[in-house]
């Protein structure tokens, strides 16, 4: 099954993010997504099995639920927050759900999950880097830089991974620092200052 080669591909981590990064590339492999853009993530989460909608009822400091039940069905929901008003806080809350659905462990037959600051804090980078990696993979970036350092801190590059990718600013600037592609904190600092507000 899909989570079970996510699973497999995250084990051998020594991170809780190069656990979600190894388990989103697999999962990308599995769907055939290469280095492509996650189109509808709504609509490939549910081609894999989970139920994923948009729930209009605030949960304080939450951005996100899921669970699923051992042999039976997974659910997610996406809750109003400021981060899920746009539509890259939405994709990655989408994305966050199903790396929670594929690699956090079964506890009494079942998996519960939530997007907030409560949330166990390895889970949670596993999941956030998940999330990240699957829809912005580190492929993509390689392709779109040429594998070249701070190349995609260059405006035109950095612009052009967040409109294609559908991925906030924020996300994609430590996403870059984490995968060795910035040269030092500050350019990745200096892209959240430009961009944080706008994407």
């Amino acid at each position: 099954t899909i989570r079970e080669r996510a699973r497999d591909a995250a084990r051998a981590a020594e991170t809780p993010e190069e656990a979600g990064y190894r388990a989103a590339n697999e999962v990308r492999s599995a769907v055939r997504l290469d280095g492509r853009a996650v189109e509808n993530v709504r609509e490939l989460l549910q081609g894999l099995g989970v139920s994923i909608d948009f729930l209009d009822i605030p949960l304080e400091g939450a951005r996100m639920v899921a669970g699923a039940r051992e042999g039976s069905s997974c659910a997610a929901f996406v809750l109003p927050s400021e981060r899920t008003e746009v539509e890259w806080g939405q994709r990655f809350e989408c994305a966050r759900a199903l790396g929670h659905l594929l690699l956090d462990p079964w506890r009494l037959g079942a998996i519960g999950a939530a997007s907030s600051a409560f949330a166990e804090s390895l889970r949670r980078r596993q999941s956030g880097a998940f999330a990240v990696e699957f829809l912005l993979p580190r492929a993509a970036i390689e392709k779109a830089t040429g594998g070249v350092l701070d190349a995609a801190a260059e405006p035109q590059v950095f612009e052009k991974l967040l409109e294609e990718f559908g991925v906030g600013a924020r996300s994609a600037a430590y996403h870059l620092w984490n995968h060795k592609l910035l040269s030092n904190e500050g350019a990745r600092d200096q892209l959240i200052d430009d961009y944080a507000s706008k994407k």
